[in-house]
């Protein structure tokens, strides 16, 4: 893919607010929100552009959106959530990825994703099963 705008649109998974002991029905917590992706003309150096294949939902999600600090951050209302994924890069930036290639990382719920290529694994190619590098099956 060359610099300019991305054809369709971002769909990204917000947290509306957090859960509580009661935990609120699933359409309490989240909401779904359609925007413009980021053009790849304001990608920086050092980063990619990916579309997620596979999104990992683990315990930890939980605590991220618990407002309890740990090792990351809490995810706060109004932020799309994150979760580790399986994501093919459509655009680069940086030297260590080339479009096409497969990367394991922590992303956001959301179609495409612009990140940090220090932050991302390269996967294998040709891989009939990538699904199996997330933490449920990996």
């Amino acid at each position: 893919m060359s610099e300019g705008q991305l054809v369709d649109l971002n769909v990204q998974i917000i947290l509306s607010k957090r859960p509580t002991l009661n935990y609120p029905a699933k359409e309490d917590v989240f909401q779904i929100k359609y925007v413009p992706p980021v053009p790849t003309d304001q990608v920086k150096e050092g980063q990619v552009v990916v579309r997620n294949l596979f999104i990992s939902i683990d315990a930890t999600n939980r605590i991220w959106i618990s407002g309890i600090r740990t090792y990351m951050p809490p995810i706060n209302p109004g932020d799309i959530m994150k979760g580790f994924a399986v994501s093919e890069v459509i655009f680069s930036k940086s030297p260590k990825f080339k479009a096409g290639d497969k990367v394991l990382g922590v992303t956001y719920w959301q179609k495409y994703s612009v990140l940090e290529a220090k932050t991302l694994t390269l996967l294998p190619p040709n891989q009939p099963n990538y699904e199996n590098f997330l933490e449920s099956t990996g």
